[in-house]
């Protein structure tokens, strides 16, 4: 394990990204599922067994790297308002197939970031980063319903992010993505968090229409636009992302020196807005 992690370190791969490709390396070179069970020790069965192996190597970066690996990265992480409180949803990844549920009642653990080979059920409700179950017992049929779009929704953006790649813009809006996100969850800085999530869906829809060769405006005023940007790439890949949708994302230069003032609820409009997009746009580009 020292050996792959020096190596994943060596091709600049982030800290908090290792693990998760540590364990598909191993499965890969061991010819075994990639796995990763909620139980621990003997519960898992035999020691590096096929159960065992994957979450192994997870139980190793823990124990080796501890807090600097973070609760979650920020670009698995989209935020949801359920009974008047901000809460940051953790995006697990999936290999193969998963059944998404609501359900009020917690399992021992929480299942966010785990990898799964086997079919699975995801309750999205153990998917909320800091859920207890007191509050997860007083969510209305509304606020699940809410959480149930706000995930698939996430979940497609949270993908669709990570696999965008050929054209120098995508890092970029990353980078963006991982700032607004942050922001948001803290609840400070409002107009960086809706600066940085127009900066994020400008760099999509840049890279988008440069990677196919299409041009767009560099500077001034429409450099900046996202509805304008948005038509463009409705025009040329036949979208259809609504008008309301880019106009909620878009954000004027004052709003960034706090010249304009901007509410938490705005700041939220805008982040589900540009997971709105992500997710639509998923289903019509691919990366």
């Amino acid at each position: 394990m020292v050996a792959l992690d020096r190596h994943l370190g060596d091709q600049d791969v982030p800290l908090q990204e290792r693990s998760g490709q540590a364990v598909s390396i191993v499965c890969a070179v061991f010819s075994v599922p990639n796995i990763i069970d909620l139980r621990r020790g003997p519960d898992r069965g035999q020691a590096y067994s096929d159960d065992d192996l994957a979450p192994r190597v997870l139980d190793w970066y823990a124990e080796t790297y501890g807090g600097r690996l973070g609760d979650k990265n920020p670009l698995d992480v989209s935020v949801v308002r359920l009974n008047g409180s901000l809460w940051p949803i953790s995006m697990p990844v999936v290999y193969g197939e998963a059944r998404i549920v609501v359900r009020r009642e917690l399992s021992s653990g929480q299942r966010g970031g785990l990898v799964y080979q086997r079919p699975q059920t995801i309750n999205a409700v153990e998917c909320i980063i800091g859920i207890t179950p007191e509050f997860a017992k007083r969510l209305s049929d509304q606020d699940l319903d809410v959480l149930f779009d706000a995930f698939l929704e996430g979940h497609k953006a949270s993908e669709y992010l990570h696999g965008l790649d050929g054209h120098p813009f995508f890092d970029q809006a990353r980078g963006d993505y991982r700032h607004a996100v942050e922001e948001l969850i803290d609840q400070r800085t409002l107009g960086k968090v809706r600066w940085d999530t127009a900066q994020c869906a400008e760099k999509v829809l840049k890279g988008l229409l440069g990677k196919a060769g299409h041009s767009f405006p560099t500077a001034g005023r429409k450099g900046h636009d996202i509805p304008h940007l948005g038509d463009l790439v409705n025009k040329h890949f036949g979208t259809a992302l609504p008008e309301a949708l880019l106009q909620a994302i878009d954000c004027p230069t004052g709003v960034r020196y706090g010249e304009i003032p901007t509410s938490l609820a705005v700041a939220y409009d805008a982040h589900r807005s540009l997971v709105k997009m992500l997710y639509e746009l998923e289903s019509k580009i691919r990366p």
